[in-house]
């Protein structure tokens, strides 16, 4: 209190919202699922600054309180196809986004020392599965998994006369936050396994497979 705080941890505002809607397109052959959910947060931390206040310092009584958001969205879409008795298709399709616009938010690190980060990875899949006979059963999957991670340096921030800082008595950050990024990464997935269910008259089942990754 002497510090001037008024606010502990608590919520400001949160959603929760998820949808789900799935079933049969055509009978025996055709099926779809499709989920779609987002949440958001904003929270009081305690003590953390969004803005200096008049003063034009951090850390002081004048300090704007800040409330800082997180937003998360996630989707999925699925197919399967039974062109056959023998054979199914699936197709999958799944996106992550992921929005923190005051990462790091403490205490002693005030809006212009934390980051706005976003995070953006996606899966794209097909299948393939085969009843090769009564007891033997092929599948073999294709996947491929992209992502983009952003990490920047809050706007206006990074200018001559404010290098990034540590005070190690205080513990207190200031400056633009260090180490921002932004880069791309990628996974390409190849798998697949055939399976002998009770193998050749036993009670016994064998399995062969492969896995390659790039």
């Amino acid at each position: 209190r002497a510090q001037g705080i008024e606010n502990g941890d608590k919520l400001k505002s949160y959603y929760d919202f998820s949808a789900d809607l799935g079933g049969r397109i055509i009978r025996n052959k055709l099926w779809f699922f499709a989920n779609y959910s987002r949440q958001s947060i904003e929270k009081v931390l305690l003590g953390y600054a969004q803005a200096p206040g008049p003063d034009g310092q951090f850390g002081t009584l004048d300090d704007v309180q800040g409330y800082p958001p997180s937003y998360n969205a996630n989707s999925i879409l699925k197919i399967s196809y039974q062109p056959s008795a023998q054979t199914k298709i699936i197709g999958l399709y799944s996106a992550q986004y992921k929005l923190d616009e005051q990462e790091a938010a403490t205490t002693f690190r005030p809006f212009e020392s934390t980051h706005n980060y976003k995070f953006d990875p996606r899966i794209y899949k097909g299948e393939v599965q085969q009843t090769l006979s009564n007891s033997v059963l092929f599948t073999n999957h294709l996947a491929f998994m992209p992502y983009w991670a952003n990490r920047r340096i809050q706007d206006g921030v990074d200018r001559p006369g404010n290098p990034s800082r540590f005070d190690i008595a205080t513990q207190w950050f200031s400056g633009p936050a260090p180490t921002p990024y932004n880069y791309y990464k990628d996974n390409l997935e190849l798998q697949g396994n055939i399976q002998f269910y009770q193998f050749l008259g036993s009670r016994h089942d064998l399995k062969f497979g492969y896995l390659k990754d790039w």
